[in-house]
């Protein structure tokens, strides 16, 4: 059995936890839900046209997709999506099919509730599944792991809503006093005055946005190793993060160069893996069809599209369509679960992290982790304590023992008794006769009288 560090080099047991098929299974389904979550809105919404590679134009459909073979590419690409575009050759900057701001913000609030509601689910079974390997050393099964993430499935959706409603709540303060500062002349007046009410109400929308955003990956972790509400785990992080914020610091700047390394070494050998299939099927494709369906192949894979020859005799088959989409299907299926690696790795470095903050703030031993079963074993004894209630059978077995434990002191006290009666026979016989003789004497008196 392993042994813990109890300090910043625990961070390096991040990729011997994070590569449990069963967190990276769970990591790729998450990423697919969320890939599916960006079609379905997008689609509904009428898509969104973006630049992509120069002045190829693709739809963020299209860019979705290519996140799992190029993640970096299509982020780029999203993000292109809100700003302006500089024409070509010129200063000036001309929008690129920007969706409306209305629908605009309507997708982003759609997009980030989607993707809430099935990271609370996917991550806090990642995290559980860590927490327990890393405290125990021991792997829980993952239906166990998915029923403790339904259990604690509101605590993890609201550890990250309740500080966006106190900014909300302290933004919302501010607001009204700046309507009241509107007022002619009395407006003035109490703006100057309030304005230190104002700067304390800034310094609290600071502190959560602060805390929130630095110790928002501690809220989970914190709920699947103590198994408690969102509230606990909303405390305590903002307690460890500024509790020890440079030791915080630390151990994100490790986890961030250890995950960074371990992420670039599974993406090289997920794409060398791809890439020698490819090419060592490649080979004999073309040695008979002559590349074409090589080429389907690798423009279905590439760029979610079937190849279109140029020259009409050269037409695939709507069955070399269908071997390419299942090609591709398998390889980009293969990306998903590069992708659920990064994921799995995340989870596992800020589940690390906690316990190891909670170690540096608390002083609790990495190894204490909360169980299920602890908690129904404690709950059991506190039931029959009170009543000291037993079954029938163990109820006449416990008398029983009692009883054969107190039978050997009874025949120790009983037999000095049974010699007692021999040693006062001859006295109680004694004493009859001497009655007997009383009563005669008696009766010889009472007939002489007579």
């Amino acid at each position: 059995m392993r042994e813990l560090k109890q300090d910043w080099r625990d961070i390096f047991l991040a990729f011997r936890i994070a590569r449990d098929p069963r967190k990276v299974l769970l990591g790729a389904a998450g990423v697919i839900l969320s890939l599916v979550l960006v079609l379905v809105l997008t689609w509904a919404l009428h898509g969104i046209k973006v630049i992509h590679e120069g002045s190829t134009k693709k739809t963020i459909q299209e860019n979705a997709l290519r996140f799992l073979t190029n993640p970096v590419s299509a982020v780029k690409n999203g993000v292109k999506v809100f700003h302006a575009v500089k024409k070509k050759g010129t200063d000036e900057e001309k929008p690129v099919h920007r969706m409306p701001k209305p629908r605009a913000y309507i997708s982003i609030v759609l997009l980030a509730i989607g993707l809430l509601l099935i990271w609370s689910y996917f991550g806090g079974a990642i995290s559980r599944i860590a927490a327990v390997e890393l405290a125990r050393d021991e792997r829980i099964e993952l239906r166990e792991a998915r029923k403790f993430a339904c259990h604690k499935y509101w605590a993890y959706l609201w550890a990250p809503i309740v500080p966006a409603i106190g900014v909300l709540v302290f933004g919302l303060c501010a607001f009204l006093g700046g309507l009241i500062g509107c007022i002619p002349f009395f407006g003035d007046f109490f703006m100057g005055i309030f304005f230190p009410l104002a700067l304390l109400l800034g310094f609290l929308i600071a502190l959560i946005i602060i805390g929130g955003v630095a110790g928002a990956g501690l809220m989970m972790p914190a709920i699947s190793a103590e198994g408690t509400d969102a509230f606990d785990g909303i405390s305590r992080a903002y307690s460890y993060v500024y509790s020890r914020p440079w030791r915080f610091i630390w151990y994100c700047l490790v986890a961030l160069g250890y995950g960074l390394l371990c992420a670039i070494f599974i993406y090289f050998f997920t794409w060398l893996t791809v890439k020698a299939a490819l090419a060592a099927g490649g080979i004999g494709l073309k040695a008979i069809y002559g590349g074409l369906k090589l080429d389907d192949i690798e423009r279905f894979y590439s760029s979610w599209s079937f190849y279109r020859p140029s020259d009409p005799s050269e037409q695939l088959h709507w069955w070399t369509h269908v071997g390419a989409f299942l090609v591709g299907i398998s390889a980009h299926l293969l990306w998903a679960l590069f992708l659920g690696f990064v994921v799995s790795m995340v989870a596992t470095c800020k589940t690390i992290i906690y316990f190891l903050m909670r170690k540096a703030v608390d002083g609790t031993e990495m190894t204490e982790v909360f169980m299920e079963e602890q908690e129904g074993a404690e709950g059991a004894e506190g039931a029959e304590a009170p009543g000291e209630e037993k079954a029938p059978g163990e109820a006449a077995a416990t008398e029983g023992e009692e009883a054969g434990k107190k039978r050997p002191s009874r025949r120790k006290k009983e037999e000095p008794k049974k010699e007692e009666p021999k040693k006062e026979e001859p006295k109680k016989e004694e004493g009859k006769e001497e009655g007997k003789e009383e009563g005669k004497e008696e009766g010889k008196e009472q007939g002489s009288e007579s």
